[in-house]
């Protein structure tokens, strides 16, 4: 099933947030937690309430660095593009743990979505951003919130 859910646990609010993040497209799935600022998360839930702009245009959310001689904490990327000139969309994901084996973890793979699935998810992850809820669920078809962890 294409899907993201998004699980957030109260760290340094309202200016930072420690979010555990997991999709999956029916072939592929990941996950990993990381730090991000309030901002940050808000600016891309903007991005994509108003994408696409044009063919050929992104949205992307970046934390950390693919590099693991960097020393950073993780390594996300979260980029929704346009497929061809007909209005297909897809998002793109890229995890990396940056752990030594045998706990290392890295994918990369897409969940297709038209730009009005994409845009929603940009409405929820707006509405997330608040810290009202503690997990957001989001497919090209259903989205919720909620004020409790589901398991």
């Amino acid at each position: 099933m294409n899907s993201i859910r998004i699980q957030r646990f109260p760290y340094e609010e309202p200016y930072h947030v420690q979010l555990n993040l997991s999709a999956e497209n029916g072939r592929f799935s990941g996950g990993l937690d990381f730090y991000t600022g309030v901002q940050c998360l808000k600016q891309f839930a903007a991005d994509l309430q108003n994408f696409p702009k044009h063919i050929g245009d992104e949205a992307e959310f970046k934390y950390g660095s693919p590099r693991k001689e960097d020393r950073m904490y993780r390594h996300l990327v979260i980029r929704a593009y346009t497929i061809g000139g007909v209005g297909r969309c897809a998002i793109q994901f890229t995890f990396n743990n940056h752990e030594d084996e045998p706990d290392e973890g890295c994918a990369s793979f897409s969940i297709l979505a038209d730009a009005v699935a994409i845009n929603r998810l940009g409405k929820l992850l707006e509405k997330f951003s608040e810290l009202q809820h503690l997990e957001l669920f989001w497919s090209p078809y259903e989205e919720e919130l909620y004020t409790e962890l589901q398991k």
